[in-house]
């Protein structure tokens, strides 16, 4: 029934106003009566959607799918109901903008370091798909304060054979990336 009166209500403010300027929107048709959802630039908008990215889907490790799901859109509704909930497209690009920052610091970090040792390991899963994953390890000295810094570097797909002279490839290529072949003191691996 409100489904039905809110667009009896569409219609009519439609034809009241005569021109597209003075149409209702879309999204204050699908929204409650009297509720004027956020902008996407509104610092609230903004503020909720880098909390959803950072403490629920980062920190939580909890999948992309989660704001797709209409449970969760419900909750959102209930927690704030002037949020509009953003798309999978814009927190995938938003991870992806926070990966490149990320990966930023620690090539900073890196170059202000003279000695960087790796733990490098390759593993295969139950479903046998292959990866490799690199971590560096080196002293950081702020002020008088040496502090050890481990920061991984790499963990990604890794297929066809598990040969010395692919993972010797992909290895070199990480450690291109990171500017940090000059400074290698250690490379700690299993006996694979």
């Amino acid at each position: 029934m409100l489904f039905v009166y809110r667009f009896y209500e569409f219609n009519r403010a439609k034809v009241a106003s005569g021109s597209a300027e003075g149409q209702s929107s879309l999204d204050s048709f699908l929204t409650k009566p009297g509720v004027q959802i956020y902008s996407q630039g509104h610092p609230r908008q903004k503020a909720i959607t880098e909390s959803i990215i950072q403490d629920l889907i980062i920190s939580c490790n909890l999948p992309l799918s989660l704001i797709d799901k209409p449970s969760f859109k419900n909750f959102m509704s209930v927690v704030e109901e002037r949020y509009c909930p953003v798309s999978r497209s814009t927190v995938t690009r938003r991870l992806s903008e926070l990966a490149l920052d990320k990966e930023s610091k620690i090539k900073s970090k890196l170059e202000k370091t003279d000695n960087v040792s790796v733990t490098v390991d390759i593993w295969t899963d139950r479903s046998m798909r292959g990866f490799l994953g690199v971590t560096a390890h080196f002293m950081e000295i702020e002020g008088n304060n040496p502090s050890l810094q481990t920061v991984l570097l790499s963990c990604e797909r890794f297929t066809g054979s598990h040969t010395g002279e692919r993972i010797s490839e992909k290895f070199e290529e990480i450690c291109d990336n990171f500017n940090m072949k000059h400074k290698l003191d250690y490379i700690i691996c299993d006996n694979t």
